[in-house]
C-alpha cells in the first residue's frame, strides 16, 4: 500500500497521540515530513498514522529519547537497546 495515497487505513488510536487527528500521511504538514521521502517503514509516516513503531517502545521503556526521523543517528544507549 501506497502510504501517500487517500485510501482509508484503519488507524489505531492508541498507537500515537496524533492519530486521532490526522489518520492520513497526505495531510501531514510539510514541515514534519520526513528527509527519507516517507513510506511503509518511515517511523515519521507510522506515528502520524497511528501505526505501532516498535523502536519507540524499545526506547520509551528504557526512559531513552525516541528519534526525530529516519535520518537522525542512534545514539550509544540506544543501539546497546537494538543490536
Amino acid at each position: 500500500m501506497n502510504t501517500r495515497s487517500r485510501t482509508a487505513t484503519a488507524v489505531s488510536v492508541t498507537a500515537s497521540p496524533v492519530a486521532a487527528t490526522a489518520g492520513q500521511v497526505m495531510d501531514m504538514p510539510a514541515e514534519q515530513l520526513c528527509p527519507c521521502g516517507g513510506g511503509q517503514s518511515c517511523i515519521v509516516d507510522r506515528r502520524w498514522v497511528g501505526d505501532w513503531v516498535h523502536e519507540d517502545d524499545v526506547f520509551t521503556n528504557a526512559r531513552l529519547p525516541i528519534r526525530k526521523n529516519c535520518f537522525t543517528n542512534f545514539t550509544a544507549a540506544q543501539k546497546k537497546l537494538l543490536y
